[in-house]
């Protein structure tokens, strides 16, 4: 059985490094197929966790910064008032022969409807991508009533 709980700054950077890890720390556990499913829907939960959670970038708001140019600039400044809040990234899993669970938790105000947000209505929309990649990536979702905490379990094949 596999355990790992991590309490993450506020940075990208510290987000890429976690993701490394759990690159490294699952590799042995999982197929290849499963294993890239499962991290791209992880580094997915993560990324919602840092921007939308933490950042306070509601969806409309990225995706006006991304056609401006200046999402990245955003990211950078509100990262540091995050960092200066205090406010963290929690991420907690488990992986056995035969499921893999995770959970996530900012510290922001929460998704509200989670299930209204079902994914992008237009296969070019910038906005919805993150929760339509995360609910293809595992076999259940689910968030706490606030909408800062989400969690979900996959059913997994032994590896052979």
């Amino acid at each position: 059985m596999i355990r790992f709980e991590r309490e993450i700054e506020t940075a990208g950077e510290a987000l890429s490094l976690v993701s490394k890890e759990l690159n490294e720390l699952l590799r042995a556990a999982l197929r290849e197929d499963e294993l890239l499913r499962i991290l791209l829907g992880v580094q997915e939960m993560l990324r919602n966790a840092y921007e939308h959670g933490n950042l306070g970038i509601g969806a409309e708001d990225k995706e006006r910064l991304l056609e401006g140019g200046d999402f990245e600039r955003e990211l950078s400044k509100r990262a540091l008032q995050a960092r200066q809040q205090g406010r963290t990234i929690k991420i907690a899993l488990t992986c056995s022969d035969d499921e893999f669970t995770c959970v996530v938790r900012d510290d922001g105000a929460g998704i509200g409807d989670p299930g209204a947000a079902a994914g992008p209505s237009c296969p070019v929309s910038l906005r919805g991508r993150g929760l339509g990649i995360i609910r293809s990536s595992f076999d259940e979702v689910s968030w706490n009533d606030v909408g800062n905490e989400i969690s979900v379990r996959k059913r997994i094949a032994p590896k052979a």
